[in-house]
């Protein structure tokens, strides 16, 4: 049985006076727990924002209750990686669960935080969950350096290559990943989003099985607004941040020209594209609303036009003109971008999309909303036509220094590019 559940589409907030877009917004159409629609699930032991040390074992308490028993249950991390296997309780009441397998992560030095769900599903087939977020009590050995950006390019390029090799292990391939999955928002007014987290692991997982090395992946009190800054304005994208991979995807709310982090309290509600500067990602992929808006402004108020200075090495920005639905885009971007084959044996390179077709046509496939994509070309070369590359396929130039700047966007009166309604 399908949980109904009501639509809010335009959603908007204003944070210090930045109107921030939210992904469509989806509520259950029915009340949940005692006299209501569904089970009501609690995480009571350990409290938010407790510690715990690092490979010892934390024992987890939760209930549930109402809805229609028995109930399949499941403990999780926020990124959807299983901590147990399924299990079933005929009855409502306390459920247990003990792990010394919780991951430790740092970042700015400091310990980064660790989200556990507890999901439950009922005989009716309706679905709750609680989580609590816990913090380890030690930093790891191992967490990247500081490291400074030059203007010269070679020293540039020079950074760039060591925190390369001081990122997580890559699995030797040329092309690695990074995954910023805002689900789980903390701010009043600000909407959770079900759908980030299934989008973001179908990207994760997409890219695993073509061979790609996972640098890093945040999620949810993790993602910070200076995972995306430029390290000589204060932020951490050449440490801890995005600059360490060759594609980026950022699943969550946004802002015409920018992103939501999902923790504004940790630095700013907003990160703005004005602050960014990346020499090692290749491709940033903004599954938000409104990242690459065009409102035809002057510089540098046009949306669009604030990711200009992103591009030292960057080769292009793909997002949305229009506000996007909250739908797991990620793994249906994997199937129109990898390469297509013959029964699974026989390459069919004249068959595989661009990347920026790949995207549009995603958007167009999910009816996600109105896609759009910012490119630069150098002298010498125009990336405009690259296609996902396996991960041992040899590195592609980049427009570096850039010469010209061009963009792609949709503003049509239906997601059906073939009816001659959109323009572009």
């Amino acid at each position: 049985m399908l949980e109904p559940v009501l639509n809010f589409p335009g959603v908007q907030i204003v944070e210090d006076g930045q109107t921030i877009l939210l992904k469509d917004v989806r509520v259950p159409a029915l009340q949940k727990g005692e006299g209501g629609f569904g089970p009501t699930v609690v995480i009571t032991t350990p409290t938010g924002g407790s510690t715990y040390v690092p490979g010892t074992m934390v024992e987890f308490t939760g209930g549930i209750a109402d809805g229609v028993a028995p109930y399949n249950y499941q403990w999780f991390l926020d990124d959807g990686t299983p901590l147990s296997n399924p299990m079933t309780s005929t009855v409502a009441g306390e459920v247990v669960f003990s792990t010394d397998k919780l991951p430790t992560a740092a970042k700015d030095s400091a310990p980064g935080t660790t989200t556990i769900v507890l999901r439950a599903v009922d005989a009716e087939g309706v679905k709750s969950e609680a989580l609590v977020t816990l913090r380890p009590s030690v930093v790891p050995k191992s967490y990247l350096p500081v490291l400074l950006r030059h203007p010269d390019s070679n020293q540039a390029a020079q950074s760039v290559k060591a925190a390369q090799a001081a990122a997580p292990a890559r699995a030797n391939a040329n092309f690695s990943f990074g995954i910023e999955a805002a689900s789980d928002y903390t701010a009043p007014g600000w909407k959770d989003l079900p759908a980030v987290i299934p989008d973001a692991n179908g990207m994760r997982d997409g890219l695993n099985n073509y061979g790609w090395g996972q640098s890093f992946y945040w999620s949810n009190a993790n993602v910070w607004e200076k995972d995306f800054r430029d390290c000589s304005l204060g932020g951490g994208d050449c440490t801890y941040g995005v600059d360490r991979a060759d594609l980026v995807y950022f699943s969550g709310h946004g802002v015409g020209g920018g992103i939501a982090p999902s923790n504004p309290s940790r630095d700013t509600a907003i990160f703005d594209g004005m602050n960014a500067r990346y020499q090692n990602v290749r491709w940033l992929m903004l599954s938000s609303c409104q990242g690459l808006r065009i409102t035809f402004t002057t510089a540098p108020n046009e949306p669009m036009r604030r990711w200009f200075n992103a591009f030292q090495g960057a080769s292009m920005i793909l997002g949305f003109n229009s506000n996007m639905r909250d739908v797991a885009f990620g793994p249906r971007l994997m199937d129109n971008l990898r390469m297509p084959t013959l029964f699974g044996v026989f390459d069919m390179p004249w068959a595989q999309l661009s990347i920026r077709d790949a995207w549009v046509k995603t958007a167009f496939d999910m009816n996600a909303g109105k896609p759009a994509y910012l490119w630069a070309t150098s002298a010498t070369y125009d990336p405009v036509n690259n296609k996902l590359p396996r991960a041992f396929d040899s590195l592609p130039p980049r427009p570096r220094p850039v010469n010209w700047f061009y963009w792609v966007w949709w503003d049509c009166q239906d997601a059906d590019p073939k009816n001659g309604l959109c323009e572009f």
